[in-house]
């Protein structure tokens, strides 16, 4: 009997087909019946149950390339303008399509309910994992797969970061976009409506903790008024720069792990947003 083996599959958010490392299907189908009936047996009757909810959820895993980020950043909660990504009030819905080589499954108004954008040294590129919750999953046979930009990948090696301007080192980064949807389901299988919740995005890092930069630690750990943060990934001519005006820290003292390990400084800021300043923007360069 023949196998399945994941080369054969893909993947189209949006009308076109893009490379992807990992899809992991998270998605629920409930079952209504109440464990508290009382039937004279210990098992529970056929007749007493019913189809519930539909909880359709999945997360996927991207090598970021300038065309993915380009394509996942409106997707997250931000507006495009000549290239700058700002955070705005929505979350666009979108239909993603899978092939899951046994079958082709089709997940209807998908919404980006979080993005994790991450790099460290070492082999692997920056990458981005998303969380998504769809509408429904239906099977679908007549996909005309159609292929999208191809570029080439954003790796660690050439970051930049910045702390109010001035550059520092770093081994890690992770920066978090959770825009925590609400979904409802009224009376209803599937998904009826999902809200908007309290976005909360975050960026941390690593930086050596030094003579030089103790006071990375010192100086903004009582500091609630924002510190302007830059992140910039190069890939020759491509780039990919977060920009948070306004990052307040959530302060964590560097820990002793050991005689062999480095000591180093764990800084994870929470961005915010002052007047008609938005919380963060990315500006992407596709050379």
């Amino acid at each position: 009997m023949a196998i399945s083996v994941p080369v054969n599959a893909r993947m189209m958010v949006g009308g076109s087909k893009y490379c992807f490392a990992k899809f992991l299907d998270q998605s629920k189908y409930e079952r209504v019946q109440n464990p508290d009936a009382i039937c004279g047996n210990r098992d529970p009757l056929i007749e007493r149950t019913a189809p519930g909810r539909r909880k359709v959820q999945f997360t996927t895993f991207h090598d970021l390339t300038a065309p993915v980020i380009a394509l996942l950043l409106p997707l997250a909660g931000t507006t495009n303008s000549a290239g700058t990504y700002t955070a705005n009030q929505l979350v666009t819905p979108v239909e993603i399509i899978i092939d899951k080589v046994g079958a082709v499954h089709k997940y209807t108004n998908a919404r980006m309910s979080r993005m994790i954008i991450r790099g460290q040294v070492g082999t692997l590129p920056i990458s981005a994992e998303c969380t998504w919750i769809a509408e429904d999953e239906i099977e679908d046979s007549g996909t005309v797969w159609v292929d999208g930009s191809v570029d080439f990948i954003f790796a660690f090696p050439g970051t930049t970061y910045k702390i109010a301007t001035v550059s520092k080192n770093l081994d890690r980064f992770a920066f978090v976009i959770d825009n925590k949807l609400i979904p409802s389901w009224n009376a209803s299988f599937t998904v009826t409506d999902v809200g908007q919740g309290p976005r909360q995005t975050l960026l941390a890092t690593s930086i050596p903790y030094t003579t030089a930069y103790k006071d990375d630690f010192w100086d903004y750990r009582d500091i609630t008024t924002g510190t302007a943060l830059e992140l910039k990934i190069l890939n020759s001519a491509d780039s990919m720069t977060i920009n948070i005006p306004k990052g307040v820290l959530n302060p964590e003292s560097p820990s002793i792990e050991g005689a062999l390990e480095e000591i180093r400084l764990p800084m994870t800021w929470e961005a915010h947003r002052q007047s008609a300043t938005a919380a963060f923007n990315i500006v992407v360069v596709d050379a």
